[in-house]
């Protein structure tokens, strides 16, 4: 019923719990099948020093945040941001259904805590660097495109 790593990845002790003091947390639920997933990230300098949930959550639900936890620990805070469905369904080898729909539960909890994250710590300026958070709809996308045209 589920695939050996979907498994391996929800029973892990791993990534479960508190990402300790400074941490901030993010959190998705389903309110259909009362699903509920928290992401904590602990970021000094930019970059994602811990990463740990606790998840009242299906196995799918349970393993994409600890994958979620795994991708974005060690590594820059806009990097984490990168991690998508996509690529936590492929590790997980989560082919589509209402095992993606879990999976994407855990990846919003994941973002939910690295928009926190950003708002609690100033990034660097780089030249060429621009942020836009990206909600998928027209507006945010003509957004991008007038930050391009405007040489950003």
């Amino acid at each position: 019923m589920y695939p050996g790593a979907v498994l391996d990845y929800a029973l892990s002790p791993a990534r479960r719990g508190s990402a300790g003091p400074g941490a901030v947390a993010g959190s998705a639920g389903d309110a259909v099948c009362g699903d509920r997933v928290r992401i904590e990230l602990r970021v000094e300098r930019g970059t994602v020093v811990a990463a740990r949930h606790r998840s009242h959550a299906c196995p799918h639900a349970t393993a994409a945040a600890a994958a979620c936890c795994e991708l974005a620990e060690g590594g820059p805070l806009l990097a984490a941001a990168r991690v998508g469905t996509a690529e936590v369904c492929a590790l997980l080898g989560v082919a589509g259904g209402r095992g993606r729909a879990c999976v994407a539960l855990a990846v919003d909890a994941l973002h939910d805590a690295i928009g926190r994250a950003a708002g609690a710590a100033a990034l660097a300026q780089q030249p060429g660097r621009v942020a836009v958070a990206m909600s998928g709809g027209v507006d945010s996308a003509v957004a991008l495109l007038k930050a391009i045209e405007a040489g950003c």
